[in-house]
């Protein structure tokens, strides 16, 4: 048996067979896609994964995996026209000896030759890839009769499997891109807005609790862009108060059981800064009911706060951003604070106010400046309220201490702008 110039009918048989059987091997791949789905490994790992990155993945695999069986196949139908890829694939009519007599170079590649099989390989590659991509430069074209069926049934089969990949593709980039489409969008909307202003400078200067329109104009684009650039970035929302079935609508359609522990995961951290709502008073369970009653707000640079306008006053902490206590607020002047106290990420804000009711307070309200774009979890007071009135050792052995700090804090201000007022008026008389 001559391994350059092919070999015998018997050894021909031989090499059939074995072929036949390495093929029909190839019927076990239709198992991979039962086998991954299967695999709790697998699962869990594609799970984790963002799902339009892992299908693109998945895609560039299968093309790859396709390419690799057809130019494996491609260089088959070439050895079989000698049984040899020795000297006489060459010389025997074939696409590799079309190919050499019209396009080899010396020191290029050259897939003669049994240890050629990386340049054979390659070359097969390119003529795959090039037909399933609808490419086709020409160099390599089909010689015989076997061939060219080959690849008729290859471009009809390419034809349809390309549409289906690309079509696929696209509809994977466009899903990643939504995030950037969305922030164009919303961006193409604060600019129509924006064109819609009616008052000048010239009236701005005239009312001075109105700001200039490029000043408004400018914190209008910023807050756009930094809700796109913050955490909650899949759902661009207003200064509308969403609860957790708003923000996560994946919620809505879990268990009773998976709602708790997720809601768990994502508020109960913030919980657990308010003492009197911790997991030393209330349950797991209690906590989680609590945390469906919570709301996320945003607030823009330099925008002041005092409380919600449907839900009051209520604990806030920073879940991105800061923000300064400016004092009190009342119906016509702002009490400035001593001291500013600056909250900044995972810093609870009135904890112990929020205990007192709103006609305790006489009229005046916390005033706070937000420094930067601020996302902030915030639990309204009436909530709070529920619990304590239910949970009596929560208050009996925490809130109302801190109740009673907040009393007296307030009465020994009051006495001191009392004693304050009282010399002012001494000075005067």
């Amino acid at each position: 048996m001559d391994l350059e110039y092919g070999v015998d009918d018997e050894a021909k048989n031989i090499l059939l067979l074995l072929a036949i059987t390495q093929l029909l091997r190839l019927v076990r791949i239709s198992r991979i896609n039962l086998l991954t789905k299967s695999s709790i490994d697998i699962q869990t790992w594609w799970e984790k994964q963002n799902v339009a990155q892992a299908m693109l993945i998945s895609f560039i695999l299968k093309l790859v995996m396709m390419s690799h069986w057809i130019a494996c196949f491609w260089s088959f139908l070439a050895f079989v026209s000698v049984w040899s890829f020795g000297r006489a694939l060459g010389e025997a009519p074939n696409w590799i000896s079309n190919w050499y007599g019209s396009s080899y170079v010396e020191g290029g590649i050259n897939p003669i030759g049994w240890e050629s099989d990386i340049d054979r390989y390659a070359l097969s590659l390119f003529w795959t890839i090039q037909s399933l991509t609808s490419i086709g430069y020409g160099n390599v074209v089909a010689v015989t009769r076997v061939e060219y069926y080959f690849a008729n049934i290859l471009m009809l089969v390419s034809g349809m499997f390309w549409a289906f990949m690309i079509g696929n593709i696209i509809s994977v980039v466009g899903h990643m891109n939504s995030h950037r489409d969305n922030y164009r969008k919303h961006l193409d909307e604060a600019n129509m807005l924006i064109r819609c202003f009616t008052l000048t400078t010239d009236d701005t200067n005239n009312h001075a609790d109105i700001e200039d329109a490029n000043v408004v104009a400018t914190r209008i684009r910023r807050f756009v862009s930094a809700q796109y650039d913050g955490p909650m970035t899949s759902r661009p929302s207003e200064y509308t108060s969403p609860t957790l079935d708003q923000v996560f609508p994946t919620l809505g359609g879990l268990s009773l059981e998976l709602r708790h522990m997720a809601t768990l995961h994502l508020v109960a951290k913030y919980i657990e800064m308010v003492p009197y709502l911790s997991h030393d008073y209330l349950t797991r369970k209690e906590q989680a009911s609590l945390a469906f009653k919570c709301i996320y707000l945003e607030f823009s640079r330099g925008e002041t706060y005092t409380k919600h306008p449907r839900y009051g006053r209520g604990v806030m902490v920073m879940k991105q951003g800061s923000c300064i206590s400016l004092g009190l607020v009342g119906s016509r002047i702002i009490r400035e604070a001593r001291c500013l106290k600056t909250y900044s990420i995972d810093n609870p804000i009135a904890v112990n106010d929020t205990l007192v009711e709103d006609s305790f307070l006489g009229g005046n309200e916390p005033l706070y400046r937000f420094m930067s774009y601020s996302l902030v979890v915030f639990i309204p007071q009436s909530a709070i309220f529920e619990v304590l009135k239910d949970k009596k050792m929560a208050w009996k052995n925490c809130a109302r201490w801190r109740y009673l700090r907040t009393c007296l804090v307030k009465w020994s201000r009051d006495r001191n702008d009392g004693v304050h007022m009282a010399n002012c008026s001494g000075r005067e008389a």
